[in-house]
């Protein structure tokens, strides 16, 4: 894999001309359902709680009703007993996140690695609950919502065994199953839950946990997407100092020794999405020693090249990390992240911007917005343009 870079962090980037998409002339106009210029926003799901010191690990889907959601986990510590799951809904017509809200939390146990996913009628939210001292005694359970997630159902166990873990995507497979990434926290490998069409059942594949993804100093949480039908790719996190690449072309059944690909990885999460069109988008922190900047990069063609690289953070020092992409029905990408682990990001943008932008500046400690419209890189706003679309 080659990646060819259009603009670097702090290269001198050329405005290009595009075309006005915003309804109206002035700055508050909204961004219209199908853009033709470059365009990015990002701000605070949340400001900093001090009753929830520490979030992480964001998840994040569109409701059938158009609401964007993300859930994460917080509590005064990672694993304190005291860790619930909250949630946040940007709202179609909405441009700004709600007050988050509990939506799970098993008394005086940690609950975490939320994974949000729908099926355009249901919301399902995977996550595990830490049933004795850390995340590999944990078990995988499953709440799902039939009206957006104002309201969810009672837990369902998915695996009650201590040791997988979630924290990825799902995706439904052109076979109509749905894959569900999964990990080893032990043993640092990674395999995945195939369920049926309908949800009812799933088995975990490889089958044999001993043929599990594994790199020579562990990997984990790979986040997947079906390049070609029945063919897979797999991007995932290692104690390697680069991120590593592995395939499937028996719908997640076998998967093949992972390989290094030329990005390094501070052995921190990364998060793959495959747009409509069939490009992919990567979302990492590029260097081993750190984890910053937060870096996209857009491939053309499955992953075998990377054209196209912004930073939407772009600064050394604080983490930004655990990224999760998915893209809303009005075209639109969108990332959540950890900011510092104090609170959590929204970053929202198209491949225009991906394109032709210049990345965003951080402005940490600060927590104002930051928007890329009509050529321009404002680095305080009001509220973001964009809403979601009903």
């Amino acid at each position: 894999m080659k990646i060819r870079q259009s603009l670097l962090y702090g290269a001198l980037a050329v405005a290009v001309a595009v075309p006005s998409y915003v309804t109206g002339a002035g700055d508050d106009g909204d961004v219209k359902v199908a853009p033709t210029g470059a365009y990015a926003c990002r701000q605070d799901v949340a400001a900093p709680d001090p009753d929830v010191p520490k979030v992480h690990a964001a998840a994040i889907t569109q409701a059938p009703q158009g609401d964007l959601l993300t859930v994460y986990y917080g509590g005064t510590s990672e694993g304190a007993a005291n860790q619930a799951l909250y949630l946040s809904r940007l709202e179609a017509g909405k441009k700004t996140w709600s007050k988050p809200e509990v939506v799970f939390d098993e008394a005086g146990k940690a609950d975490g690695n939320p994974v949000l996913w729908s099926d355009g009628k249901r919301v399902y939210l995977f996550f595990v609950t830490i049933e004795g001292h850390g995340w590999e005694q944990a078990s995988i359970r499953l709440i799902t919502s039939d009206d957006g997630g104002r309201t969810w159902g009672d837990p369902s166990v998915i695996r009650e065994e201590w040791g997988w873990m979630t924290g990825t995507n799902p995706i439904r497979m052109s076979n109509g199953e749905v894959l569900l990434p999964i990990y080893d926290e032990s043993n640092s490998s990674s395999g995945f839950y195939v369920f049926s069409q309908d949800m009812s059942t799933w088995k975990a594949y490889p089958e044999d946990t001993g043929a599990w993804i594994r790199t020579p100093k562990g990997s984990i949480q790979p986040t997947v997407a079906e390049v070609e039908p029945g063919r897979l790719v797999a991007y995932l996190r290692t104690g390697d100092g680069a991120i590593y690449r592995s395939e499937s072309t028996d719908f997640a059944r076998t998967w093949s020794t992972p390989a290094a690909e030329p990005i390094g990885n501070p052995n921190s999460r990364v998060a793959a999405q495959q747009l409509a069109n069939g490009k992919l988008v990567l979302a990492y922190n590029p260097w081993v020693e750190h984890r910053s900047p937060m870096r996209l990069s857009l491939s053309p063609d499955k992953g075998r090249t990377w054209e196209n690289t912004v930073d939407v953070e772009a600064q050394s020092g604080p983490q930004f990390t655990y990224p999760v992409l998915t893209q809303s029905s009005d075209g639109f990408i969108h990332m959540v992240y950890s900011y510092n682990r104090n609170n959590i990001r929204h970053v929202v943008f198209n491949e225009e911007f991906l394109r032709n932008a210049v990345g965003l500046l951080s402005n940490w400690p600060e927590h104002t917005i930051t928007e890329f419209k009509n050529d321009v890189r404002r680095n305080v706003v009001r509220q973001c343009s964009y809403t979601p679309v009903k």
